[in-house]
């Protein structure tokens, strides 16, 4: 397939072309060396992340011989999802900024628009769906039917798998001369405004989980902290969870938005933006197996001689435990 050639220069730079919803990665790559501060930092993070997740979902599958309580469900979904975030799509935006020419083709492409739009899909469902099943036990002192957890999840997936669909199927590789250089770049070619569809994943994935989670805080504060105290480290676990993820995805969502709804002319300042959200998102996925380490028994439970595997961390024995959530 032919692939077509765009005249871009710093002098007839056509505002328009910043319309069409071009990803993160092409819009940050850097003229000069591949080795930038953006690509260090998220380098650094990736690393980190992929170790910490890595070690966290091993303590959670070798910790629980006796099986996971509704809270472990949860959490283990959130890692997963994070070591999806970090071990993809961090390395992918890694080489989108490395190069100057986007190096990886039609298919690489897709799959550099595909996971960003995974991962702001997916963590703040994660990051909901764990809040809100302590949210549950709370309000009826009771656990959840565990179908009822399943359901949750395979929801989860099934809507952060099919969400990034109609991004990737008008993602494409295209050449532009540029300094006098024949590079490519990927980029999504909306055929119409890709306004709507930037603007119903902000207020479904990031809007709505934000008034819900500080719905639920406002309750927690006005009945109260219960359970005993391992609960209370749970609830604090979760609460900070949520915290992170309204504070660091915000600069992500906002720099998206003014992209899409932009003119262009503010190019460079958006770039930074997008820089900075783009290595707090990574930040986010990386920070929550330390949380999990510094507040959550259960998983520190698992390195513990006899405790770990002898049901102590996990199954029925929690059950008082995981109802002092929230």
């Amino acid at each position: 397939m032919e692939i077509p050639s765009v005249n871009l220069t710093s002098f007839d730079l056509d505002p328009s072309f910043f319309d069409t919803n071009a990803t993160f990665v092409e819009l940050e790559s850097d003229q000069g060396s591949p080795v930038t501060p953006a690509v260090v930092v998220i380098s650094v993070i990736a690393v980190l992340g992929f170790i910490g997740n890595t070690v966290m979902l091993i303590a959670l599958l070798m910790g629980y011989k006796r099986g996971w309580s509704n809270t472990d469900l949860f959490i283990l979904n959130v890692i997963v999802i994070d070591l999806v975030v970090v071990s993809i799509s961090a390395p992918l935006a890694v080489v989108g900024q490395a190069f100057p020419s986007f190096p990886l083709g039609e298919s690489g492409c897709k799959a550099v628009v595909y996971f960003p739009y995974f991962g702001s899909v997916a963590v703040p469902m994660g990051v909901l769906s764990l809040v809100l099943n302590a949210a549950t036990q709370r309000v009826f002192r009771a656990l959840c039917p565990r179908w009822v957890v399943y359901t949750a999840l395979l929801f989860i997936w099934v809507v952060a798998i099919h969400v990034p669909i109609p991004a990737i199927v008008h993602a494409t590789v295209t050449s532009l001369q540029t300094y006098g250089e024949n590079v490519f770049v990927c980029w999504t070619v909306w055929p119409g405004d890709n306004k709507v569809y930037d603007t119903v994943i902000f207020a479904l994935f990031y809007a709505l989980p934000f008034l819900r989670i500080v719905r639920i805080a406002v309750r927690r504060q006005a009945t109260g902290p219960a359970g005993p105290q391992e609960g209370r480290r749970t609830d604090i676990l979760i609460i900070i969870m949520a915290a992170l993820f309204v504070v660091m995805y915000l600069p992500f969502y906002v720099a998206h938005l003014c992209f899409s709804y932009g003119s262009g002319y503010d190019t460079m300042a958006l770039i930074s933006v997008s820089k900075v959200g783009q290595c707090l998102v990574y930040l986010n996925s990386a920070l929550k197996p330390l949380l999990c380490a510094c507040l959550y028994d259960r998983f520190r439970s698992a390195f513990i001689p006899g405790r770990g595997r002898d049901g102590l961390a996990g199954g029925t024995g929690d059950r008082g435990t995981e109802l002092g959530s929230l």
